[in-house]
């Protein structure tokens, strides 16, 4: 029984992990994604598990992906996968689906290494080919119409099963593995220029096989269950020319089970078993174009074989995808709203669920919270008072803000609420005797020979915290007449016979000119009226 051992694995893990160069994504938890492109390194961890989903579009494997996997790594669960390059390391259980619609695709890959379980599963008409030095330790089950294995160098030393109806084995593979074929009427070519040294185990029904290329002495295939009821076709060559009838020489050996065909291609041996009659051996023209042979050799009458030991791993065969892959996320949840009296008016608080990732690249499921909250204005500040009997009573409102919560809400803690503040004050009025004001009055007086006349009014103040009666007077604007009697006498002399004398500021003049002099006369009802002689001439 083949198995694989930890050093294997640890190996394995220490190799690619040195080799990958791009973002790495670590799985550490099963996880969903529905992302149609695979571009990066993708650590799968043991015990963990992630499923590309696909969606309307097909998955897309680039060149520059890197898949390493000890857990479960699935991809192709609603669409399919297109793999145009990338390398594949696996210790666990791997499901690569491209069978999800009929469409027929051209996977590629440059690296497969595994020590586990991995799985193909392809549409009709789909080929997979390796191109770059691979190894398998475990089982690797590939279901697809075409296989082509072109890698410079492959190591089996499990088991590969096959369901493709074409298979073509065109490189080196070695490492004693065993090659299951599980297609009915397979066409198995392999090129025995190349290393290999693998078991060839046909399941259900008689192959068609076709060995090419200077076989060297160690690579000599080992051949199992053959049908005993419908004969197996061998061709070497191929010879396409009918000569090669007479010139092909079959031989069995019953002791050791070789089969050596020659003809003039080369020499071929093949390792069939024992237990074949030789005498129902036969040469023929081949019915089959498959290979473009004119010569094939029938098997008839194969005996019964036990499955060779080669053919056998210590892995589980046909692990159920849908049981351990993990599945589609639930639906998001329907958002919700939710509303709270707040003040006079409400909060109203949405919640919204998405889908994002985490600091480490996996998939989580999250939401926003939003809220509509209504603005918050203080009042204004006021007072009011009110009288009774001898006490005055002042009553101020202050208002301010404080915080708090909300019924339904308790997460808003910083809500602005109004916070009152009263202040009130009470004064005792005293009261005096009857207090009045006297309605003012116009008085006269002499002033300067003068008649002048006022008004007197009052008003309220206070002596000794009080009340107390102020008085405020104003004095009518008084024009004064002034007569000056002027002798004028020859010569020009002038006597002023009476003048009115005054006191105060001056508010007009008169100008009077004789021949001879000038008298200026300034008046006004508070000043002094006297002649102000000039000289003239």
């Amino acid at each position: 029984m083949i198995g694989f051992s930890f050093n294997f694995k640890h190996v394995l893990l220490m190799t690619l992990l040195s080799e990958a160069v791009h973002a790495q994504i670590d799985i550490t938890r099963d996880v969903t994604y529905t992302d149609l492109t695979i571009a990066d390194t993708i650590v799968v961890q043991a015990g963990a598990g992630v499923t590309y989903l696909g969606g309307e579009s097909d998955i897309t494997m680039e060149p520059s992906a890197y898949i390493v996997n000890t857990g479960v790594f699935c991809a192709g669960m609603i669409s399919s996968v297109d793999i145009l390059g990338g390398d594949l390391y696996n210790g666990g259980q791997m499901f690569i689906t491209s069978n999800t619609d009929a469409v027929p695709r051209d996977l590629v890959l440059e690296k497969l290494i595994n020590s586990d379980y991995m799985s193909f599963a392809l549409s009709a008409n789909s080929s997979l080919a390796v191109n770059g030095p691979s190894q398998n330790g475990g089982l690797v089950e590939i279901d697809a119409s075409r296989l082509t294995l072109t890698a410079s160098n492959f190591v089996n030393g499990g088991v590969i099963t096959l369901d493709p109806i074409t298979v073509d084995i065109s490189m080196n593979i070695t490492g004693k593995g065993c090659i299951y074929v599980n297609a009915s009427k397979p066409s198995v070519s392999v090129d025995l220029s190349k290393g290999f040294d693998q078991t060839l185990y046909f399941a259900n029904a008689s192959p068609l096989m076709l060995f090419y290329g200077s076989q060297a002495s160690t690579n000599i295939p080992i051949i199992r269950g053959l049908s005993s009821s419908a004969p197996t076709v061998v061709n070497v060559g191929p010879i396409t020319d009918d000569s090669a009838l007479s010139s092909t020489d079959v031989e069995y050996d019953s002791t050791g089970g070789i089969l050596n065909i020659t003809n003039t291609a080369g020499t071929y041996l093949l390792d069939i078993g024992t237990g074949y009659d030789a005498s129902l051996m036969f040469m023929a023209f081949c019915t089959s174009s498959d290979f473009g042979a004119r010569v094939c050799v029938y098997l008839n009458s194969a005996p019964t074989q036990a499955l060779p030991s080669s053919c056998e791993v210590a892995v589980a065969p046909h692990q159920d995808r849908d049981a351990i892959c993990p599945p589609a996320p639930p639906p998001l949840p329907p958002a919700t709203t939710l509303i709270a009296p707040y003040d006079s008016s409400n909060v109203t608080r949405v919640i919204e669920y998405y889908t994002t990732v985490d600091s480490g690249s996996l998939p989580i499921t999250t939401k926003t919270t939003t809220y509509g909250i209504p603005s918050f204005t203080e009042p204004m500040d006021y007072n009011t008072t009110m009288t009774n009997s001898d006490v005055l009573i002042v009553e101020d409102v202050i208002y301010g803000a404080t915080t708090g919560t909300i019924s339904g809400m308790p997460e808003l803690t910083t809500l602005s609420f109004i916070d009152t503040t009263t202040k009130t004050y009470t004064y005792t009025l005293t009261h005096s005797s009857t207090f009045t004001i006297p309605p003012p009055y116009t008085t006269t007086f002499t002033s300067d020979n003068m008649t002048v006349s006022g008004v007197v009014s009052y008003y309220s103040t206070d002596s000794d915290s009080q009340p107390a009666t102020g008085t405020t007077t104003l004095i009518d604007t008084v024009t004064s007449y002034v007569t000056v009697t002027m002798t004028e006498y020859e010569g020009g002399t002038i006597d002023l016979t009476s003048y009115h004398y005054t006191t105060g500021t001056w508010e007009s003049t008169v100008t009077f000119s004789s021949d001879v002099e000038t008298y200026v006369i300034r008046m006004s009802s508070t000043s002094l009226l006297s002649p102000q002689p000039t000289s003239q001439g």
